[in-house]
């Protein structure tokens, strides 16, 4: 019975044993802080339980053991993170070996070009830089035309037309996204405003009758051959309250601007601009008026109303 006692006993005394091993081992691994890559097929789970810049630390550590896995590590990274962030390990990878079949690698491609279209500055400067390394030096056969593909589609717009433009340059290859563009013609003069006689006016017969809330009511008239109109303003408070004005009608953005001349300078108290759909929106700016009053077309009030009566109230 007492050699029983005694197994029972050591039975127990090794549990405990196990018990304090595990307890140890959970706290070890609730303690660790950095990631450690025991293979680069760990890089894609490390991700998705460490920030990044610490899986690519655990893999600059792993490449640091195992120099020749350095290219096959550039190509995990494009799989998990931002294909940039691979050039570190492409440019250490081809310092070596920058054969064909590297150098043809989809995966370099695409680092090479998303390193390109970073910023060169800051801390971004040495990705650039590498990549640009890269397409001169170690790749340019390979390289030349998927980057120039992805130049040309960006428009001749953003960073990579600056990075990637002076190494065509050095190549003796032009690109029409690398072309200076033409400066940007001088803004058309400011419409200069007509002196028309209201005696002598002649209007075409349609009148366009916009209404908006509390009685506003606002009429256009087009004047013949001129790129003028008789506005009148209806149910607004200021002076222009029951007045038909001369306006001028300019192009601008996706619609027109109405403007008159209201005390000696260039006033738009009219702005039409067309939405998604097409019809155009109307925005009223009477002086001595709050502003702005939305207004819609009148279909009823535009058939009712007459252009020689309007024109009429202005000769007054």
């Amino acid at each position: 019975m007492a050699n029983k006692h005694r197994f029972g006993t050591g039975v127990r005394v090794l549990g405990s044993i196990v018990a304090v091993v595990a307890l140890l081992s959970a706290s070890a691994v609730a303690q660790q802080t950095k990631p450690r890559l025991a293979s680069l097929e760990e890089f894609g789970k490390c991700t998705e339980r460490w920030d990044a810049d610490a899986c690519l630390e655990a893999l600059q550590a792993y490449v640091k053991a195992h120099p020749p896995q350095a290219f096959d590590a550039g190509k995990v990274v494009t799989m998990n993170l931002n294909h940039w962030a691979a050039i570190p390990f492409f440019d250490k990878a081809l310092a070596t070996k920058a054969d064909p079949a590297r150098c043809a690698d989809q995966r370099l491609a695409l680092a090479v070009i998303s390193g390109l279209a970073l910023p060169n500055e800051d801390k971004d400067n040495k990705i650039v830089a590498a990549a640009s390394k890269i397409l001169r030096t170690k790749c340019w056969a390979e390289l030349q035309a998927p980057v120039t593909q992805a130049l040309e589609e960006s428009g001749a717009s953003g960073y990579i037309v600056a990075n990637v433009c002076p190494v065509l340059a050095e190549k003796k290859q032009t690109s029409k996204a690398c072309e200076k563009k033409a400066a940007a013609p001088p803004p058309p003069p400011p419409t200069q405003w007509e002196a028309l006689d209201p005696k002598k006016l002649e209007v075409e017969n349609t009148v366009k009758v916009y209404r908006g809330d509390e009685g506003r009511r606002v009429s256009l008239v087009k004047v013949k051959g001129k790129d003028y109109y008789l506005i009148k303003f209806e149910g607004f408070r200021g002076p222009w309250s029951g007045k038909v004005l001369l306006h001028r009608e300019d192009p601008a953005g996706t619609g027109y601007d109405y403007w008159t001349q209201a005390g000696g300078g260039h006033y738009v108290s009219v702005v039409a601009r067309r939405g998604y759909g097409s019809d155009y929106t109307y925005e009223m700016y009477p002086q001595g008026d709050k502003e702005p009053f939305y207004v819609g077309y009148d279909e009823r009030e535009s058939k009712a109303a007459s252009a020689k009566a309007i024109l009429s109230e202005l000769a007054k």
